[in-house]
């Protein structure tokens, strides 16, 4: 909430991004989750979201992620 940015630009086709691991608590703020292909440790996560919405302060810690049900 009250944390640093770490990544803030908009990203094309193939551009990647890794979250580092001594991020605390990251959250995500962007229109299009359904663009991501997310991986932990090489293995696929479920989607943020198949459709382009707004999506702001939402938790992406690797358990977070895993959490999440395929949609």
């Amino acid at each position: 909430e009250d944390g640093d940015r770490m990544f803030e630009a908009q990203m094309a086709t193939g551009d990647t991004f890794e979250l580092p691991v001594s991020a605390t608590e990251p959250r995500i703020n962007t229109g299009r989750p359904d663009a991501f292909a997310i991986t932990i440790d090489g293995r696929n996560v479920p989607k943020l979201s198949e459709e382009p919405v707004t999506m702001g302060d939402t938790p992406i810690s690797a358990a977070a992620l895993l959490a999440r049900k395929p949609t």
